[in-house]
């Protein structure tokens, strides 16, 4: 799924996701089922990201989509990134790299 962020007037959309071969991976489908099984993480991830950056830094949560809203925000980000800092490279090299991105940021 996909939290959807305003940093100040900016989007900044926080994709939610869960690692394949996991525990998680295997009960957990979507948003909903998310928080049915683990109850109030929605809520802890949303002040997470509210707060992390300290005390009236503008950051909003609007809210929450599905897995199809999810895909949408990673393919614009996708479409974005070829266009600007991969000019003339192909959709699966500029995926690759931006899937790589991500994990890092997951991982971090």
């Amino acid at each position: 799924g996909v939290m959807n962020m305003l940093d100040g007037s900016d989007a900044d959309d926080k994709l939610i996701a869960v690692v394949p071969g996991t525990h998680m991976y295997d009960v957990v489908d979507d948003l909903p089922q998310l928080n049915a099984t683990y109850p109030g993480v929605l809520f802890m991830i949303k002040t997470w990201f509210e707060n992390y950056k300290g005390t009236g830094s503008g950051i909003t949560v609007t809210g929450y989509g599905n897995r199809t809203a999810a895909y949408a925000v990673l393919n614009a980000a996708k479409e974005s990134y070829i266009a600007q800092f991969v000019p003339g490279a192909s959709p699966t090299a500029a995926t690759f790299c931006l899937l790589l991105l991500l994990l890092v940021l997951f991982l971090l």
